[in-house]
């Protein structure tokens, strides 16, 4: 967001980021061999998530190592051709909120003394209302009580499961407000835990019934702001103000988008987050993009202004839907008899590749068309064969399986790449009569064409 007080980048942080723009680039794999659906967008990575090269820190010294990989989030980010599906799987919804919006606001708001804000958010409401959206009043009372357990229940045990080894042996290495929460922690029972996790979900079911009658909720992104010294003087109250309207999100399972609102008369920025269910994150984001236009506010510190659509989420929206991914090594390749069965269930040609050294290839008898067998064997007695891969939508997946007739199924495939791939196999019994092609390298060349 830019003010008065606003200053571009200087040239040391400028090259702060171009040295770990090239050390992001050193880690990808093969950007060129896949769809890079993500080619347009940027994403940022907090120092407790691993990226290949970059110090781990968790803003904690003594834990600071350096991973020789990147955690699993980054690595489908970087990708690009990947869908992002991280560890967890979640439908998308591929639509957006209705014209007319129904927006949830807090029952009661707590400023902490800003009345600057408070005035703030009363123009956010005013732009709801300009923008078509109608305001509805929702109790805010078990939301707030679902923030207070972030810190102020036996859940707090869950980060003393990953620092508990760090703690005993190394306290001081520790923030000490950070130290004294989890040291606080050890004085909860496995009972206390189980107590807390079922008020979440009793608090979920009750926040939950919120949404029959409104489509998103409005909250400021924080009340107020404090000063540095502020902060180092109270930090687990203050942080625990400034999480007031955002600390159940995590919690209760909801999406949420951040979004800046107007800049204030003492020139600090002003912003709402808008919330919602699980899996609203395209809906969020374009909502939050209309938001943010209306505003007049331009892109960060830059003077640019925001386009006049969201067209960066698209590729965002075409990646959202869980997938799998499939080696095909005959008749299902490009330009081969069954090519049609794969892109019928909306699947996506991703790059040629390669099984390990332990298949052989046989041109099967007797089959319309004709098809070859993949069968694997100790390693070594076999060769590298020439494959595709592929990716459908998960919900496809099933109608395309049930396609595969015998002897052929669907087993897990090797790559040259030492990655595990859904793909075809073939039952041993099924060689006998057929030819060993395995010489060839592949369907495609045994068959004399151009791969």
């Amino acid at each position: 967001m830019r003010h008065a007080n606003s200053k571009r980048l200087t040239n040391a942080e400028s090259a702060w980021i171009a040295k770990l723009a090239r050390a992001i680039r050193s880690s990808k794999p093969d950007a060129s061999a896949s769809k890079q659906t993500l080619a347009k967008l940027r994403f940022a990575v907090k120092d407790n998530i691993d990226v290949k090269n970059i110090p781990t820190t968790a803003a904690c010294p003594d834990f600071r190592y350096t991973p020789k990989r990147n955690a699993l989030v980054v690595q489908n980010l970087i990708d690009a051709g990947a869908t992002l599906v991280y560890s967890r799987s979640i439908r998308i919804k591929p639509s957006t909120f209705p014209s007319a919006l129904r927006v949830g606001i807090p029952d009661r708001c707590e400023w902490y003394g800003d009345t600057i804000s408070e005035q703030h958010f009363e123009q956010a409401k005013g732009r709801i209302t300009a923008l078509g959206g109608q305001l509805e009043p929702i109790p805010y009372k078990p939301l707030l009580q679902a923030a207070s357990l972030l810190y102020e229940s036996a859940l707090v045990a869950e980060r003393l499961e990953v620092t508990e080894p760090m703690l005993d042996e190394s306290p001081d290495s520790f923030d000490q407000a950070v130290r004294k929460v989890l040291i606080a922690a050890k004085s909860y029972s496995a009972a206390d835990a189980f107590r807390s996790l079922n008020q979440v979900r009793h608090l979920k079911l009750e926040a939950d019934s919120m949404w029959s009658n409104i489509d998103v909720l409005m909250v400021p992104t924080a009340p107020r702001h404090y000063r540095i010294t502020e902060m180092l003087a109270d930090p687990i109250e203050l942080n625990r103000r400034l999480g007031y309207y955002t600390n159940f999100v995590n919690m209760l399972d909801y999406a949420a988008a951040s979004v800046p609102s107007s800049i204030r008369s003492d020139g600090l920025p002003f912003g709402v987050t808008f919330i919602a269910p699980a899996g609203s994150d395209y809906q969020l984001a374009e909502w939050a993009h209309r938001f943010h236009r209306h505003t007049g506010l331009t892109l960060g510190a830059t003077d640019e202004a925001l386009p006049e659509s969201a067209t960066t989420l698209e590729p965002f929206l075409e990646a959202s839907d869980p997938s799998v991914r499939i080696a095909v090594v005959g008749a299902h390749l490009r330009g081969m008899p069954l090519n049609g069965q794969l892109t019928a269930c909306q699947a996506r040609f991703i790059r040629e590749s390669s099984t390990s050294n332990a298949y052989r290839l046989y041109a099967l008898a007797d089959t319309v068309p004709p098809k070859p067998g993949l069968i694997r064997v100790p390693p070594g007695t076999g060769a590298c064969i020439a494959i595709e891969i592929w990716e459908m939508p998960l919900s496809s997946y099933g109608s395309f399986v049930s396609q595969i007739p015998s002897p052929l199924g669907v087993g897990q495939i090797s790559t040259r790449d030492n990655e595990l791939i859904q793909g075809f196999l073939c039952e041993s019994l099924a060689i006998e009569g057929s030819k060993d092609i395995t010489a060839y390298g592949g369907w495609k060349a045994y068959l004399g064409l151009k791969t």
